[in-house]
This record gives C-alpha cells, sequence and structure tokens, in this order.
C-alpha cells in the first residue's frame, strides 16, 4: 500500500487518540532561531494537523503539506489560518526559497530521503532548516509504565517489531542527513 493512502481510513483515530505535542517544542525552536516573528514554515506530513496547530497557535505561516485527502481535509476542518496543499513530502508544489523551516512531526520516515532532502532544500531559505519531531513515551519511570511496556510487549500484536523499526529509525535517517 502507498504511503500517501495507507492512512486514508485512520483519520478518525488520529483525530481522536493521536497525542499532541509539548508546547515547549515550539518554545525551543523559537529560543534556538529556527522560527521567529513573521517566519513561514512548511509543516510536511502534516496529518490531521496535530503539530500544525501549535504552529499556527504561535502566530506563524503556516503552509500545511499533506499528500493524503482525508487526512488533509480533516486537517482543514479543524485547524484555523494554514494553507492545506495535498502533495508529498518528495514534491511539495512550494515555491523555491519560499519557507523559513519545515518541519515534520511523526513523519520523516516516511519520505524518500534522498528526493525529499533535495526538496526540502530547493523550499527553504537559507540556512535550510528542518525540525523533525517524535513524540516518544516514557516506558520506564514509573511502576505503571513499566508493566504496560511489558503488557504490549507480551500481547501487543506486532508490537515487539514496531518498536524494533523505530530503534533503527536513527539509522535510517543517516541517507537524508548526510554529512549534515
Amino acid at each position: 500500500m502507498q504511503n500517501t493512502t495507507r492512512f486514508s481510513d485512520r483519520v478518525d483515530d488520529y483525530r481522536k487518540h493521536r497525542p499532541t505535542y509539548p508546547r515547549a517544542i515550539i518554545e525551543h525552536l523559537f529560543e534556538a532561531g529556527y522560527l521567529f516573528e513573521g517566519a513561514t514554515v512548511a509543516d510536511v506530513g502534516a496529518g490531521t494537523g496535530i503539530f500544525t496547530r501549535l504552529l499556527v497557535e504561535a502566530g506563524l505561516d503556516v503552509i500545511a503539506v499533506e499528500p493524503n485527502a482525508p487526512m488533509a481535509e480533516a486537517l482543514s476542518a479543524e485547524v484555523d489560518a494554514p494553507r492545506c496543499v495535498i502533495a508529498p513530502a518528495e514534491a511539495t508544489t512550494l515555491d523555491d526559497a519560499s519557507v523559513d523551516l519545515v518541519t515534520a512531526a511523526q513523519a520523516l520516515h516516511w519520505f524518500d530521503p534522498l528526493t525529499t532532502r533535495a526538496e526540502f532544500r530547493r523550499i527553504t531559505r537559507p540556512p535550510h532548516r528542518l525540525a523533525a519531531v517524535w513524540n516518544r513515551r516514557d516506558t520506564t519511570s514509573t511502576p505503571f509504565l513499566v508493566e504496560y511496556e511489558a503488557l504490549l510487549r507480551s500481547h501487543g500484536i506486532g508490537y515487539v517489531a514496531l518498536m524494533a523499526g523505530r530503534d533503527e529509525l536513527e539509522a535510517s535517517l543517516l541517507p537524508f542527513f548526510g554529512h549534515d
């Protein structure tokens, strides 16, 4: 199944059950100089707009780029203000040097690394910045979380394989980042 269509039947689940991200991420991006007043951000692989909403609430000019039409429709219905483009990360249709920052929340691993790297470089203004964001669930800080993780590992269908895939994520992104 294509990555651009595999989530079409999951829109309601994403809207109801996907966690948001800490607002501290946005604060960090401002403090680090990745974001500034008047910045234009392309939130690529925006899904239903969970991260997009945080960018919009921070007063940024946001372009949501999402290849899946049902996800993009949900985003447009629920998040005020962003422009929404239905396109893949590898061919966003955005103008050259039109954004200050690209964000990809829980999505970068779905993109073709080399093609997407070239596309992001094309659409960003120097210094060509990307903020890749993932939520990671705490599995060890309380007895409940330790036991919950054990339950998922012993009874969760495909959970062990999913976690192994996450552990390999960093290595899979090396072609995207190259020497940078």
